[in-house]
């Protein structure tokens, strides 16, 4: 593995050459040539935090009758907007989620967090899982319902601009292909909006803030994330729509406002054909970015996301890419573990199907409990 010994997030810094001279790393070995020189650090003004909330949260505003405005679980997670995104549903300029756990590796060691032992006496917090038996759940859907280091990293990515742009080629390719996205994701007057579909979307953090910059997302997930974990969050962040706003139609009815975007969210099990019962072939061929985060962590999920995304190239007009992100994880048997999708495994399915790939930016992360840092990547992959 590649070592990276850095002071990466060990401190408060307040101005950009302060917080770049934090994320230089020293390596103890060569990195992949495929990886940028330098990782990425977190853009002046963004910031996350989560607390225990037994008290549900600041409320959401009218909402399809099938789902309801609850709360997911005791854990409130935020992350605050870009300041050119004008929401008139927050005049905080932050998002909020419902979370059954407490987030794994999207915090700085400066932002609040949630300690173990405060969760495990929060009266609200259910220690027996109430999805457990049902029929389209598994334990890895419910790492679904907590927020995940490549979350951060793929929000900061494509919503928010960098702290710099390097002269350095091997920095600024990759930036400026995170450009070229952005502007995309980002609706202006003249713009209908990127369309996006996101692949586990767990509790919606990256689907929700894409829509709020300004694009048409279609959240999707397990039936019961979809059900229990997108829709409420969703609600959650719903801003009530003007009487001339029209939702794009291929989200269908129950879309709904979420800052200078739209919103929606239906089950989508990687396992079973894409469409028609899915994903109708009128929705896939509106798509034009397909997105996902910390998805694919165990071997058996990999290959069943990649087919999901081979039938969105095939079957969209709109020419889509795909933007993953993806953390690094030590398997005992390395690439050929049973259990645990490595690195190299991902970028050699994607090359067994004839697409290409680049990492447009990485991170390491401190995961706690032990298990040190890791890296965070950002790739882009194309048929």
């Amino acid at each position: 593995n590649n070592k990276i010994i850095s002071n990466c997030f060990a401190c408060n810094c307040s101005n950009e050459s302060a917080l770049e001279s934090h994320f230089i790393p020293v390596m103890t070995d060569q990195p992949p040539p495929w990886r940028p020189k330098r990782p990425r650090p977190p853009p002046l003004g963004f910031e996350c935090g989560e607390s225990v909330d037994t008290h549900g949260g600041d409320g959401a505003a009218a909402a399809p009758a099938a789902h309801e405005a609850e709360d997911v679980g005791v854990v409130s997670f935020y992350c605050t907007l870009p300041p050119l995104v004008s929401s008139s549903c927050d005049s905080k300029r932050k998002l909020s989620f419902s979370c059954r756990g407490r987030s794994v590796g999207a915090l700085l060691p400066t932002e609040s967090s949630v300690d173990e032992t405060i969760l495990d006496s929060a009266d609200a917090y259910e220690t027996v899982d109430p999805f457990l038996f049902n029929e389209d759940y598994s334990p890895a859907g419910k790492t679904g319902f907590q927020v995940w280091s490549g979350t951060r990293l793929l929000v900061e990515s494509l919503c928010w601009e960098p702290i710099s742009t390097e002269p350095n080629s091997e920095v600024k390719a990759p930036e400026e292909r995170l450009a070229y996205h952005r502007k995309r994701i980002s609706a202006d007057a003249q713009s209908d909006g990127c369309n996006i579909l996101e692949l586990g979307s767990g509790v919606g953090v990256v689907g929700a803030t894409l829509a709020a910059v300004g694009s048409n997302v279609m959240l999707t997930d397990l039936p019961t994330l979809v059900e229990n974990a997108v829709w409420p969050n969703l609600m959650r962040n719903a801003c009530e729509a003007n009487n001339n706003d029209k939702s794009p139609s291929w989200l269908g009815e129950d879309a709904m406002r979420i800052g200078k975007g739209w919103a929606s969210a239906t089950p989508l099990d990687w396992t079973k054909p894409l469409s028609p019962n899915q994903l109708t072939s009128s929705q896939i061929e509106y798509i034009d970015l397909i997105v996902a985060s910390d998805c694919v962590w165990l071997v058996s999920m990999l290959e069943a996301l990649l087919n999901t995304v081979q039938g969105v190239f095939e079957q969209s007009k709109r020419s889509p890419t795909f933007i993953m992100s993806f953390q690094r994880r030590d398997a005992s048997g390395g690439d050929e573990s049973a259990l645990f999708t490595t690195v190299d495994r991902v970028l050699t399915s994607v090359g067994d199907r004839g697409w290409s790939f680049d990492c447009l930016a990485w991170r390491s992360v401190q995961l706690g409990d032990g298990e040190g840092d890791k890296e965070v990547f950002i790739f882009e992959i194309r048929p």
